[in-house]
């Protein structure tokens, strides 16, 4: 009695999970994940609105990395809410903590600052620059380096990515910190603000 009971629950198996299967692809053809999207748009979460800084932030991504300098051209070109976008601020505690948040950084991912290496300066994408004191998130391992070096600009660039010797800063690792990294250097995934100043 009990293996005729086996049997019979082992059939009734065989027949309804190829069923949930085929139930299961029909949802996903009617919900593309955001995985789906992101193929298609670049979008992978977001916008997702600030009330502290009044801008929207968005994490976007690439099918091939790409390079600081290229990632802040396509974030400019990016309009939400009839604002264009910059590669992200992140200025204070708050902003950090809501990108934190709100956006699972599992990669290395470009923001809106640059380590201009001749005069050892470092530039928001807004051109305001990040001085001494000023709020910062870097790595324990960047931070604490006193052997950087900066890469340089191949002269063969197309003109509109031709700019002095530079680093662009990007969150990485776990917890995401801020790092530097030379202008050869690639990442599929940017974070854009939309500096809306309303939601």
């Amino acid at each position: 009695m009990v293996r005729k009971t086996r049997l019979v629950v082992l059939f009734l198996l065989a027949i309804m999970l190829p069923l949930a299967a085929h139930a299961q692809v029909g949802i996903e053809k009617k919900h593309p994940s955001y995985k789906d999207n992101y193929k298609i748009t670049g979008s992978v979460k977001g916008p997702f609105y600030d009330p502290h800084t009044k801008s929207y932030f968005e994490l976007r991504w690439w099918k091939k990395g790409r390079k600081w300098r290229q990632a802040y051209l396509e974030a400019q070109s990016l309009v939400f809410k009839d604002t264009h976008g910059r590669l992200a601020l992140v200025k204070d505690l708050q902003t950090h903590t809501f990108i934190q948040t709100h956006f699972n950084i599992s990669a290395a991912t470009w923001i809106g600052l640059q380590y201009y290496c001749d005069e050892q300066r470092l530039n928001w994408a807004d051109d305001s620059t990040l001085k001494k004191g000023d709020f910062s998130a870097w790595s324990y391992r960047w931070a604490r380096r006193d052997d950087i070096r900066c890469g340089f600009m191949n002269p063969h660039y197309t003109p509109e990515l031709h700019m002095k010797s530079h680093m662009g800063v990007s969150y990485i690792g776990q917890p995401p910190m801020w790092q530097a990294s030379g202008p050869e250097k690639e990442y599929d995934f940017f974070l854009v603000e939309y500096p809306t100043g309303k939601e």
